[in-house]
């Protein structure tokens, strides 16, 4: 006999054995066992991961809520704050007059100026003392070469802070005057 015949017949012999059978099956349940219990210690370790970035989404949706409260809540603290600051700024120009078509002179006082148009068209007795600061608005204008370019422009008008209200609405209830 050769060993090709040999070692054919020793394989029958073992297919036919109870023994050969369980050992095979008892060697394949270990090894789909081991891979099983690796498989499982992944998937345990996963959802625990997952369960942990649950929590952390959670945690993180919560800080976000409060945030865009306080944002929110911040923002209508800051609209407030502008209205309450815009009508402080109106309040504070409430003795304020703007005069216009007054002509520009060097080294001219405003003061004097708004004195004397009061006095002279208005028929309204203002003092020096009634003015708190009066100033021509907007830059000082670059002189050109050309005084007929010059003559064309408005003057600058004039800012008039008064020292009270009633000074102010004074001269402003007799701005019909200038009619003309």
């Amino acid at each position: 006999m050769n060993l090709k015949a040999i070692c054919q017949e020793i394989v029958s012999e073992a297919f036919k054995s109870r023994e050969f059978f369980d050992a095979i099956e008892s060697a394949v349940s270990k090894s789909i066992d081991k891979h099983i219990a690796k498989f499982v210690d992944r998937f345990e370790k996963n959802e625990a991961q997952i369960l942990e970035l649950q929590i952390n989404a959670e945690k993180q949706a919560k800080e976000i809520d409060a945030m865009k409260w306080l944002v929110e809540s911040q923002s209508d603290d800051i609209k407030n704050l502008k209205r309450e600051m815009n009508d402080m700024e109106q309040y504070s120009r409430r003795n304020c007059l703007l005069v216009f078509g007054v002509k520009e002179e060097q080294a001219e006082d405003t003061t004097d100026i708004v004195c004397d148009i009061a006095s002279r068209h208005l028929g309204v007795r203002l003092q020096k003392g009634d003015i708190d600061r009066s100033h021509r608005i907007q830059p000082r204008r670059r002189q050109d070469h050309n005084a007929e370019t010059n003559n064309r422009k408005p003057p600058r008008p004039i800012i008039v802070k008064f020292t009270t209200y009633r000074v102010r609405r004074e001269v402003l209830s007799n701005r019909r005057k200038l009619k003309g």
